[in-house]
C-alpha cells in the first residue's frame, strides 16, 4: 500500500508540473501574440505615414514640373520676341543705310547742280550761299528720316517690352482683359 501511495503522490506530481508547463505555454503564445500583434500595428502606421509622405513629395514634384514647363514655355516666348525683334531692327537698319546713301547720292547731285549753276553765273559768293542752302536742306531731310525711322524703332521696343517682358494686371490676377490692353497702348505710345 505505501507503494501505491507513493507512486500516486508522483502520479499527482507528474500531473502539476504538465499543468504547469502547459499554463506557461500559453503565457508565452499569448504574449507571441500580443508583440505579432504590436509589430503588425507599427508596421501598418509606418506603411500609412511613408505612403502619405509619398503622396506629399509625388504632389509637390507634380507642381514643380508644371511650374518648370510654364516657365520654359515663357521663355521659349521670350526668345521668340527678341528673334523678332532682332530681325525687325536688322531690316530697319538696312532701311536706314539704304536711306542714307539716297540722300548721299541726292545731296551730290545736288552739290554738283549748285556747282554748275554758280560757274555759270560766276557768282562764287552766290555760289557758296547756295551750296550751304542746299547742304541744310539735306542735312534736315535727313535728320528728319533718321528720327522717323528711329522713333519706329523705339515704338517696336516698347511694344515688345510691353507684350513679353511686364506683366499685365491680368496676369497679377487682377482687372481683366480691358485692364492690360490699356497698360499696353500706355507702354507704346
Amino acid at each position: 500500500r505505501g507503494r501505491g501511495r507513493e507512486r500516486g503522490e508522483i502520479l499527482s506530481q507528474g500531473r502539476r508540473e504538465e499543468t504547469g508547463r502547459e499554463r506557461e505555454r500559453e503565457r508565452e503564445e499569448r504574449r507571441k501574440e500580443e508583440v505579432e500583434r504590436e509589430v503588425q500595428t507599427q508596421t501598418e502606421k509606418l506603411k500609412a505615414e511613408y505612403d502619405e509622405k509619398e503622396k506629399g513629395l509625388t504632389t509637390s514634384l507634380s507642381a514643380v514640373q508644371s511650374d518648370l514647363a510654364k516657365k520654359e514655355e515663357e521663355i521659349a516666348e521670350l526668345r521668340s520676341a527678341l528673334s523678332s525683334l532682332t530681325s525687325k531692327e536688322g531690316e530697319w537698319r538696312e532701311e536706314m543705310d539704304r536711306k542714307e546713301r539716297e540722300w548721299e547720292k541726292r545731296e551730290r547731285k545736288m552739290e554738283e547742280d549748285t556747282r554748275r549753276q554758280a560757274e555759270n553765273e560766276r557768282k562764287k559768293r552766290e555760289s557758296a550761299v547756295s551750296k550751304m542752302e542746299v547742304k541744310e536742306k539735306v542735312e534736315k531731310a535727313r535728320r528728319e528720316e533718321k528720327e522717323k525711322y528711329e522713333k519706329k524703332l523705339v515704338l517696336a521696343v516698347a511694344e515688345v517690352e510691353a507684350t513679353y517682358l511686364y506683366p499685365t494686371p491680368t496676369e497679377i490676377g487682377g482687372e481683366g482683359e480691358s485692364g492690360g490692353g490699356g497698360e499696353r497702348e500706355s507702354a507704346v505710345s
